[in-house]
């Protein structure tokens, strides 16, 4: 099996289903995260997240203050607020977390080359959507690791070059800058 391209898209009806519902799930994380933040003290519901790999969490509140409605710690690096493991908030706080659907054909994570001061990369997918297509692609070229991954037909994924994929790309950030304006 050879490695996933660098840049690639599909106009496979599944994949762009799932992508969807990937955008969906997000905003309904975002909106969550802010309700709870907003609600525990974090001024316009302000918090940290962490995101990696398609799954998305809250890594602390953006209260200025140490909130009130409970046992709060400072979070990680001095950011924010969580609230203690042992407070009742902490459920309701872990339990604001989106996984992303994986998309057929497409790996979760795919390795990179091994850089000459001992980094390995590692890329993670974020596909977007634009127009009638799904477009992937990745700041350096995937290598095949001989590790099991997806049959990038599954997803109908075709190799496309990178002036397609970077076109696309910037299209697509300009209709979301102009969306957030207006």
């Amino acid at each position: 099996m050879t490695a996933f391209p660098q840049y690639a898209k599909t106009t496979n009806p599944d994949v762009i289903a799932a992508v969807a519902r990937n955008v969906e799930g997000v905003s309904a994380f975002h909106a969550s995260a802010c309700a709870f933040a907003e609600a525990h003290g974090a001024e316009k519901g302000g918090y940290y997240p962490s995101a990696f790999a398609g799954m998305h969490r809250i890594r602390a509140i953006a209260a200025g203050t140490k909130p009130t409605t409970g046992r709060w710690k400072r979070g990680y690096a001095g950011y924010g607020w969580l609230p203690f493991k042992n407070d009742p908030l902490h459920d309701e706080f872990e339990a604001i977390r989106f996984d992303e659907e994986s998309l057929p054909g497409l790996p979760d994570m795919l390795r990179g080359p091994y850089l000459p001061n001992g980094q390995h990369m590692l890329y993670t997918p974020q596909p977007f959507l634009w127009g009638d297509a799904v477009y992937v692609g990745f700041s350096g070229a995937p290598v095949e690791d001989g590790t099991k991954q997806p049959d990038i037909a599954d997803g109908g994924w075709v190799e496309i070059l990178a002036s397609e994929y970077h076109a696309a790309r910037e299209a697509f950030n300009a209709a979301a800058a102009e969306k957030q304006a207006a």
